[in-house]
């Protein structure tokens, strides 16, 4: 076993070296992220299972290393940005190496399992084992792949065998973590009660804050992000709009969400995050208050589940879950609003845990600041996200009314304090629309999409205009057809992404199949309600929100995923023998470092590093005064996304180019400022400018 085991992560390791080149050949400019990548996946492979191999544990560290390198395999199979599908052809150089790595996993995984034959079968031969086994496999094979592009193409076949594919790759995976359960491993280092979520809250807040700078760029990459941006500024000044730009630049500044009416310039989304983003644009880091949130989210959750279900460990699992989560850390290092929105559900629901509610054993004891505070916070998430707001502040507040005696004061403090941060919202739209009820964001849409309604329900007029938004919403209209599809997808890009295992992320949550049933306590049932309600309200939604960082509409009930993770994996701690039970944490850690050293720093190098065509390197100082026409192939929002709002004549504007004549037009209202054309792309931007001079800034 150590001469076969030795070989076999040499041939490993050699065959990676030379994928790296390959691998990178094919995907161009991204090439030097993928070496990067490759190499480090490599590395902490060797690293890893060195180091478990010199401590004594050779067959632990052998299988770990190649768990690490065949998870890294899977992700080479996977074809699409938006829709991931196991792809197997063509039959590329780097789909020689995974399928040869892959191979080498299966060939060691199983002598370890004929070698621990008697003790597997002993574990398997308990009543019930193999049945709950066959459902937990055939819940990941389904999970393994989204039903979208195959409903929108019609190749319901073509969906059946990549569901095949995915089962027996995950089925892979899951083999190989029972062999790691069946041999000798490491113990891990015991943390002091109080350093555990300190701890883990320092690693999400490290591992989002570098992929904010390394993956993300410090850049917008949806349209939204440019908005969120330009909101933070305006509100930063003191203002909600600006003077609107005059005419002849208004359509090279024009860009999705941004709005023109009565001679104000303004973005149309709600307040509730920009309002905490123009802290960060105040103190020049604007892209660490999303950074900064998911770690306090981390923070919260830990003493939130400790308090509702007085369970230290199922705590200690849920803060370890969520910190190397890659669908959170993404969240957080985009300029996305639904880290506010977690951030400020979790600290409502905090504080009426700290009040007496939502607790195991709770008996109608709530009090009344924590109520009105628990509100306050709530009624923030709404201010946010509406959608969010009504969904978390209902079942919230519905699990309130459930306590016995009913503490009625408590729950009218809740409720005021759901009103107060709640009118902050309706304020917005008054001031910026003159109508309560009338969103700027809802005005704009309308004006956009004059046939066609971005409203809930079903019908043929719902979501944009038809072919617009391509697979994004295959149909015109909606339908319960649509929202089922929908559905599963948020299910098969939550299995992707809530955790990144290689076996499927749902691997977890169905280890809740091996639990002994006891009755579910009050905390779990509010939390069962949350996602249910979250989920079934979105059937009725045309759009999934998936394509981007994961089921990001589903980010408010993501509590919920978590608590069943860790819930899951405790139930497995009980059914397993007293020997493997000790080695159970040591597999959860290294399922944690697969999916914080290798999923996402894949997505950070595959898609997230100038995801749709947004490149960095234009910068303010480069450009003095000038007007700066800029062109490109990807998206324009890079650029317009350094300008002051208000324009003002100390610093350069930017501008999409759109042509000599208008771009002369524009130049002509500013004749005490130079201009400047350049081109925006991968490597960065070259001047343009007369005589074919360039420039390059990277």
């Amino acid at each position: 076993m150590r001469l076969a085991g030795r070989c076999a992560a040499l041939a490993v390791l050699g065959l990676w070296a030379s994928a790296a080149p390959a691998f990178a050949a094919e995907l161009g400019a991204r090439e030097a992220r993928v070496l990067g990548w490759l190499a480090a996946v490599a590395v902490l492979a060797l690293v890893l299972g060195g180091g478990l191999a010199l401590r004594g544990y050779r067959s632990f560290g052998l299988l770990a290393g190649l768990f690490l390198l065949g998870s890294a395999g899977r992700l080479m199979l996977l074809r699409g940005v938006w829709f991931p599908s196991l792809a197997l052809k063509p039959l590329s150089i780097p789909v020689l190496i995974a399928l040869v790595a892959l191979a080498l996993q299966v060939v060691v995984t199983l002598h370890v399992l004929w070698r621990q034959r008697i003790e597997l079968c002993a574990v398997l031969g308990r009543a019930g084992t193999l049945v709950r086994l066959l459902g937990l496999l055939c819940g990941l094979a389904l999970l393994s792949v989204s039903p979208t592009s195959y409903a929108a193409n019609g190749q319901p076949a073509e969906y059946v065998a990549h569901i095949l594919r995915g089962g027996v790759m995950s089925a892979l995976q899951v083999a190989t973590l029972g062999a790691l359960l069946l041999v000798p491993g490491p113990k891990l280092l015991r943390l002091p009660r109080g350093a555990v979520p300190l701890a883990a809250s320092a690693v999400a807040l490290i591992a989002s804050a570098l992929l904010a700078r390394y993956a993300f760029q410090n850049i917008p990459h949806v349209g939204d992000d440019l908005c969120y941006l330009f909101q933070a500024k305006t509100l930063a000044s003191g203002h909600l709009t600006v003077p609107a730009p005059p005419e002849a630049l208004r359509e090279g500044l024009s860009y999705y969400l941004l709005d023109i009416q009565d001679g104000r310039w303004f973005c149309t989304t709600a307040p509730g995050y920009p309002l905490l983003l123009a802290l960060g644009t105040l103190a020049g880091a604007a892209w660490l208050v999303n950074p900064i949130l998911t770690a306090l989210a981390v923070l919260i959750a830990y003493d939130l589940v400790r308090r509702a279900s007085g369970q230290r460990a199922l705590a200690a699992l849920v803060a370890w879950l969520m910190a190397c989560s890659p669908w959170l850390l993404a969240t957080g290092a985009s300029l996305m609003t639904q880290s506010t929105a977690l951030c400020m559900a979790l600290l409502g629901w905090w504080c009426l845990v700290r009040g007496g509610a939502l607790r195991e054993g709770s008996r109608g004891q709530l009090s009344l600041p924590w109520a009105v505070a628990g509100g306050l916070a709530m009624g923030w998430v709404f201010t946010t996200r509406q959608y969010d707001g009504l969904v978390a502040g209902v079942v919230t507040g519905a699990a309130l009314l459930s306590l016995r005696p009913l503490p009625w004061r408590a729950v009218l403090g809740y409720c005021a304090g759901c009103l107060i941060t709640g009118m902050v919202y309706f304020a917005y739209n008054w001031a910026m629309t003159g109508n309560p009820l009338v969103a700027p964001l809802a005005r704009y849409l309308q004006a956009e999409w004059p046939t066609t309604r971005n409203a809930f329900g079903f019908g043929p007029d719902l979501g944009p205009p038809a072919g617009s938004w391509q697979l994004l919403d295959f149909r015109a209209g909606h339908s319960l057809y649509e929202g089922t599809i929908n559905t599963l997808q948020n299910m098969a890009s939550l299995n992707l992404e809530a955790l990144g295992w290689a076996t499927g992320s749902a691997l977890a949550v169905l280890l809740l199949l091996f639990r002994r049933w006891s009755r579910p306590g009050a905390a779990a049932w509010f939390l069962f309600a949350l996602f249910a309600v979250t989920v079934g309200g979105l059937v009725f939604y045309w759009f999934a929100g998936s394509f981007y960082i994961g089921p990001r509409y589903w980010t408010i009930a993501s509590l919920p995923v978590f608590y069943a993770a860790a819930a899951g994996l405790l139930a497995l701690k009980d059914r397993l023998p007293a020997a493997a039970q000790a080695r159970l944490w040591a597999v959860v850690a290294l399922l944690c470092i697969s999916g914080l050293c290798v999923f996402t720093a894949w997505r950070g190098a595959v898609k997230y590093y100038q995801f749709r065509g947004n490149y960095a390197g234009l910068r303010l100082e480069d450009f003095g005064t000038d007007l700066v026409f800029v062109s490109t192939e990807g998206d324009v929002q890079s650029a317009l996304v350094l300008n002051d709002p208000f324009l003002p004549p100390d610093k350069p504007i930017f501008l999409r180019a759109l042509g000599p004549e208008a771009d002369a037009a524009a130049a002509a209202l500013y004749p005490e400022r130079g201009t400047s054309h350049v081109r925006l792309g991968p490597k960065g931007w070259v001047s343009e400018g007369q005589g074919g001079a360039t420039e390059s800034s990277q």
